[in-house]
């Protein structure tokens, strides 16, 4: 059977309105699948709780581009053509839905919004509407970021007519403001339920939801195949587990649980169980890497990048102005002390086929500073043909900005050195300067001296983190199957199926919202899945 034709078959005998309590859907990621079959399922799953359902989305209201389609992922020419896409696809999702339960954007909007956000924009000075901000509305900060990550460089000063395109986002964001208060104020939900809501879209969702005291739930799929995340009044890829460390890493780890948490490590030298595998995509990463040029007796940094204009990297800066000035910064410090290596090991999602590739890769950012690079420091490009865990026994320290490789060095005892706004960072297992001057001294400091660190705590605290970060946070919540690219796998054939205690996983998420309750606290969060 066909995905709709499983998910309009678990629907029978699902009611409606029942008056528990009003549930409002933000606008769905409906486009990509996986959102789609979860959104719904999750509708379901709710309505079988007692809770009425409404849903919102964007019917076209934004100009040029907007947060779902932009860019280089369909924007341009064929950005009317996909906005329609997705209108269709919403109305798909939430045809379960009889029409008053739909709130569509343009309901919600007046001839006067219109003028009114045009009179704002001509008082915004050129190319200050990045930094424009209503009370604690960082509107351009946000149209920035839907910006960058629209045409896949860091540097929106890069992208043609971005004067142009950041005042569209601009204004696309005030109108959604708009309409999502008066939405609010009619509908007056009990829960609020988003896609991921770092992104100013559904970020305005989170912060009106905070505001007028209702629980905001967001998710994402994530990086764990079959996996997905889940986070309360906050970003879920925000990953933050500040509420329930102190707790969790005082627990001990079993020898089962050890044993689990190392054949991941093993398991991810392969590429299992993630949904776009980026480590191990040896069909394009066919540029020879030669280990023979390295200096054996030298001690060695590896420097592994972001792809600078995701959401990982994104906005987490400490001690640099972006990813880029940290790389640069760090060439510089190692050209000047020629006793110690540095290798660059650049993500290889900057060229994996499957995505569309990045416009500003780190290489382009390294050749507008240095023509020629220092003959003690070496440049892997997300083509070479060598992954990050061939380059761990050679590595003395790793220095990260926030990739997640960092995770699995650490559990393999190799000293590891942040640069930027992690999610592990702080949790006891890197090094964790806060200002240029701590970085290189804890760089030089460890070249030197690699044995100087608790090596032992280090590896089980970073366990610690791996077990919870992949088999607690990302939950399989066991409703369906998917990968990247790949057709999706539903679990379950009948509403049945979605009755509270079928599925511990999934019943912990829907308990949680039921309650209006965080989804981690000091003493609760999701079993190992």
């Amino acid at each position: 059977m066909k995905t709709a034709e499983i998910l309009n078959s678990i629907n029978k005998n699902i009611p409606k309105q029942t008056n528990r309590g009003k549930v409002l859907f933000t606008q769905s990621f409906s486009i990509y699948e996986p959102c789609f079959v979860h959104d719904r399922l999750m509708a379901y799953s709710l309505m079988l709780r007692g809770f009425d359902i409404y849903a919102t989305f964007c019917d076209g209201i934004q100009e040029n581009e907007c947060n779902v389609y932009g860019g280089v992922w369909g924007g341009g020419e064929t950005f009317n053509k996909n906005c329609q896409t997705c209108q269709e696809k919403s109305q798909d999702l939430w045809s379960i839905l009889d029409e008053e339960n739909i709130y569509k954007y343009s309901s919600y909007l007046e001839k006067q919004d219109y003028i009114d956000i045009e009179n704002k924009l001509i008082a915004v000075p050129y190319n200050k509407w990045k930094d424009y901000h209503e009370d604690d509305f960082n509107y351009g900060l946000w149209s920035k970021d839907i910006l960058v990550n629209n045409y896949v460089v860091a540097d929106y000063k890069l992208i043609e007519n971005h004067e142009i395109l950041g005042r569209s986002h601009l204004k696309n964001l005030l109108l959604l403001k708009i309409a999502y208060e008066r939405i609010i104020k009619v509908n007056k939900p009990n829960r609020i339920i988003s896609n991921d809501s770092y992104y100013g879209m559904w970020k305005m969702w989170e912060l009106l939801a905070v505001e007028n005291n209702i629980p905001f739930y967001s998710h994402w799929s994530g990086t764990r195949k079959g996996g997905w995340c889940y986070a309360y009044n906050d970003a879920s890829m925000n990953l933050d587990f500040s509420k329930i460390w102190e707790t969790y890493s005082s627990i001990s780890l079993t020898k089962e649980e050890d044993e689990r948490v190392e054949q991941w490590l093993q398991n991810r030298t392969l590429g299992n169980d993630m949904i776009l595998n980026t480590a191990t995509l040896l069909d394009y990463q066919n540029e020879t890497a030669d280990f023979s040029k390295f200096h054996k007796n030298k001690p060695t940094a590896t420097l592994f990048t972001n792809v600078a204009w995701d959401l990982a990297a994104l906005n987490k800066e400490i001690f640099t102005k972006n990813i880029s000035e940290w790389i640069i910064e760090t060439i510089k410090w190692f050209s000047e002390h020629q006793e110690f290596q540095l290798i660059i090991k650049t993500h290889p999602a900057e060229a994996n086929p499957t995505i569309p590739a990045t416009k500003e890769t780190i290489e382009s950012v390294i050749k507008k500073v240095f023509v020629k690079l220092p003959n003690n420091i070496f440049f892997l490009s997300p083509k070479a043909s060598i992954t990050v865990y061939d380059l761990f026994k050679i590595t003395t320290v790793g220095i990260v900005y926030t990739t997640t490789v960092a995770m699995e060095m650490a559990a393999r005892g190799i000293p590891i050195i942040t640069a930027g706004k992690s999610h592990y960072r702080g949790y006891g297992f890197t090094i964790d300067p806060s200002t240029i001057s701590e970085y290189f001294t804890s760089l030089k400091s460890i070249l030197k001296d690699p044995n100087e660190s608790d090596s032992k705590e280090t590896i089980n605290l970073a366990k610690k983190f791996i077990k919870f970060n992949f088999f607690h946070y990302y939950s399989k919540i066991g409703l369906f199957e998917f990968e990247w690219k790949k057709p999706i796998n539903i679990l379950i054939s009948s509403s049945k199926d979605l009755k509270k205690g079928n599925h511990q996983h999934w019943d912990y998420i829907i308990d949680k919202i039921e309650k209006g309750e965080p989804i981690l606290d000091s003493k609760e969060w999701p079993k190992e899945s």
